[in-house]
């Protein structure tokens, strides 16, 4: 996820670059990961513009029935990325800000998109991972995989102030 675009800052302003991305990245828990995508880079004044459409799989622990598995995330990366050698010679721009330096192509002209995707995956991470929509989960009375089969314990309830409703149930003939 690094490109040296040296060759590129030199190019007339509004010239563009595809890839079509299909590497490996060290991105958040310090394992590879598979990026694939479109990746398109337009030269603009002192800048460059990328937009990328891109996907990984990253492993997971489901919310309901904690088995692993690989969460599929798309990111749609949209920023501009300013030169830091220009900007530093630039008198109205101060030099990059410590929380901004994912935004700038360092000294050597190479633009690194790790950390952007990184943050870009983050915020497109589902809140609760689920290793399928309808994932049943695991009893909580015995800890049984309610996708593999219908739980046979004795459901009772720890707290006595439910014992007269759930006698309620049971004499209409429902099960607790």
């Amino acid at each position: 996820m690094r490109y040296n675009v040296a060759q590129f800052l030199m190019e007339p302003v509004g010239s563009q670059w595809d890839f079509q991305v299909n590497e490996e990245a060290v991105l958040e828990t310090g394992v590879k990961e598979r990026v694939q995508g479109h990746l398109q880079l337009t030269h603009f004044n002192k800048s460059i513009w990328a937009r990328a459409e891109l996907d990984v799989e990253v492993d997971e622990v489901c919310g309901r029935c904690l088995k692993s598995f690989r969460q599929p995330i798309h990111a749609s990366i949209d920023e501009t990325f300013q030169h830091a050698v220009t900007t530093k010679r630039d008198e109205d721009a101060g030099p990059p800000e410590a929380g901004n330096v994912e935004l700038f192509i360092d000294e050597s002209d190479t633009l690194d998109l790790r950390e952007v995707l990184r943050q870009y995956l983050i915020l497109n991470h589902p809140v609760k991972s689920l290793c399928r929509p309808d994932c049943k989960g695991i009893c909580l009375f015995c800890g049984s995989d309610r996708n593999l089969n219908q739980c046979q314990c004795q459901k009772q309830s720890s707290d006595p102030r439910w014992a007269r409703l759930v006698a309620l149930g049971s004499r209409s003939g429902e099960q607790p």
